[in-house]
């Protein structure tokens, strides 16, 4: 029964809230002045009012799947008895994710450390980093929970700034989740799939990981093999993009785990996965090496 919770709406978050209750009509909640950028953020400063007002328990109304992990994430960080997110689309099908609970089973029954879901949906991609291209959150989620061990350097990705060592993880993770692509597609003779998706790629040769430059090197011939007229749409990122991309990860993981600051300390755009092109940021994919200042690449014709 939610009657005895906190009811508070994702969506209209701004500067203050709305104490709803049962037995009391809606009341105006102190005002909150913070600098944060996201209304999911802003979520975490509304819990801890919540204990100010000697709440014990909060139901927050929302569909964002971040919104989801940030509850799980801080369900234990503040002193509430209970998190219910209700994630109801259809009235006539209620939605309730307790994360008070699905924190606790992490913890002790499976033995992971809830806030590396974090880093791990930062790296399959939101709108403040960037996206895999046939690589859906699903199947990053069930390559991971299919062997969290793995995987455990992600909470290296924690740490700011990341260094091109921690990416490596990120490599395997998106290695295995082709592979699993490739499992479904088999059990499923998922044949009829465009020749696009990654996921209809003939299996790997080997299945021990190298690198993942290797990997789009394994994917652009097997696409040749096939006769596909587009080779770049079905290849994964190169290392160069995963380590921006694993910054600008590791960027919002950051803002995430300081979501309990009024004033966030937002960590600066460059270098970290953006760039400045006319004064705007932009997403940064490569890095271009400076051109040789010498010319011996054209003397060099003169000796054949």
């Amino acid at each position: 029964l939610l009657y005895d919770f906190l009811s508070f709406t994702h969506y209209s978050i701004q500067n203050s809230f709305i104490l709803i209750s049962h037995d009391l009509p809606p009341e105006q909640a102190l005002s909150l002045e913070c600098n944060h950028e996201e209304a999911n953020t802003r979520l975490v400063l509304r819990l801890q009012d919540a204990v100010l007002y000697n709440y014990k328990h909060v139901c927050v109304q929302s569909v964002d799947t971040n919104v989801v992990f940030l509850m799980i994430s801080y369900a234990n960080a503040v002193d509430l008895s209970k998190i219910i997110v209700d994630a109801t689309v259809r009235i006539d099908q209620p939605k309730y994710i307790d994360c008070t609970m699905i924190r606790h089973q992490l913890i002790n029954k499976y033995h992971i450390f809830p806030e590396i879901l974090l880093v791990l949906l930062a790296i399959s991609g939101c709108d403040t980093t960037s996206f895999f291209r046939n690589i859906s959150k699903t199947t990053f989620f069930e390559a991971f929970f299919a062997s969290p061990s793995r995987y455990a350097e992600l909470q290296n990705l924690s740490a700011f700034p990341t260094n091109q060592k921690d990416i490596y993880v990120i490599e395997r993770i998106i290695y295995d989740c082709i592979h699993h692509g490739n499992r479904r597609s088999q059990e499923k003779k998922t044949l009829h799939m465009a020749s696009m998706n990654s996921s209809n790629l003939k299996p790997l040769t080997s299945t021990s990981f190298t690198s993942i430059d290797n990997l789009r090197a394994t994917m652009a011939l097997n696409a040749l093999q096939k006769g596909n007229k587009s080779i770049v749409l079905i290849l994964s990122a190169s290392t160069v993009a995963l380590f921006h991309h694993g910054r600008r990860a590791s960027r919002q993981c950051q803002k995430w785990r300081s979501a309990h600051i009024d004033n966030l300390p937002y960590p600066d755009h460059e270098p970290y996965g953006f760039e400045k092109i006319n004064n705007e940021i932009r997403i940064k994919w490569t890095t271009k090496m400076p051109l040789r200042k010498d010319n011996s690449c054209f003397q060099a014709s003169d000796t054949f």
